[in-house]
């Protein structure tokens, strides 16, 4: 499948299919997870055969809370492995772009070529067909592709069955080795809401959960004082920085490549370097 395409060629990018190898799950966090759901499954019969006793509630709230942790907070490993960062002490970070394609798209990719950096963007398979085109100019200007959903389902992804899961992944594998997109085995979750059933399917697929070190909440709105401010401020050795394509600020004006163009600058002035992806 396109997802399990490893097309980095570039020597400085040397630890980034390796940091993505040993973030992939394990027997140990397959089993407590398995262990964290079958607790989960318990507090309704507890709670009925104690006749609702307080220490049944107290266990249900607390695997539900736990469980809820694993889902919601964008960064947990609670269900499974999550790369954070990059293994490096070097000055060296991952741009990652989400929720294209986009407007932006090119642009983006052209004005980064232009600069010599590299990035990886997290695309929607959906929208990605509708965009084809962007594909060929992604790879000429050294920049890759990884996978963001199908289509991007943030309210409802959360509980999504088995079934469901498998079909967003394969869709996307079908389009991109339709595509041949110079593919990064990598896998972001809208907004990071996780769903109890992604980790094993992505073992299936050979794909890393990624998250970030550092975001610049420009998901909505994109105010690039704040943004900026904001990923600086979490700039360091092997951070995994994370932006947002075809987003505008609050007076409706795009804001998304001034963002990116002012984020390079100022981390190439920080003494950064962004890795290679390809």
């Amino acid at each position: 499948m396109g997802v399990t395409r490893e097309k980095v060629h570039s020597p400085e990018s040397y630890f980034l299919p390796a940091a993505l190898a040993a973030q992939r799950d394990t027997r140990a966090s397959q089993a407590m997870r398995r262990l964290l759901l079958l607790l989960n499954l318990l507090p309704p019969f507890l709670v009925f055969y104690s006749n609702g006793s307080l220490w049944a509630w107290v266990y249900a709230i607390l695997v539900h809370g736990i469980l809820l942790v694993g889902l919601f907070v964008p960064n947990s490993a609670w269900l499974g492995p999550v790369l954070r960062r990059l293994p490096t002490d070097q000055k060296k970070v991952w741009l990652t772009i989400d929720d294209g394609p986009s407007p932006d798209t090119i642009p983006l990719a052209e004005m980064l070529g232009s600069l010599g950096v590299s990035a990886t963007f997290f695309l929607c398979g959906r929208q990605l067909a509708g965009h084809p085109h962007c594909i060929a100019v992604l790879q000429a200007h050294g920049h890759s592709v990884a996978h963001h959903t199908w289509h991007h389902p943030l309210a409802w992804f959360w509980a999504y069955p088995r079934s469901r899961v498998e079909k967003e992944l394969c869709a996307f594998a079908s389009l991109t080795d339709l595509l041949e997109a110079p593919m990064v085995p990598a896998f972001r979750c809208p907004a990071g809401v996780k769903n109890p059933f992604l980790h094993s399917a992505l073992q299936r697929h050979r794909l890393t959960l990624v998250g970030w070190t550092v975001r610049a909440y420009d998901g909505i709105t994109c105010d690039i004082e704040s943004s900026l401010a904001r990923l600086l401020h979490g700039l360091r050795p092997g951070a995994i920085l994370l932006v947002h394509e075809g987003k505008k600020n609050r007076s409706g004006h795009p804001a998304s490549i001034a963002l990116v163009r002012q984020l390079v600058e100022r981390v190439q002035g920080e003494g950064y370097v962004f890795i290679a992806t390809r």
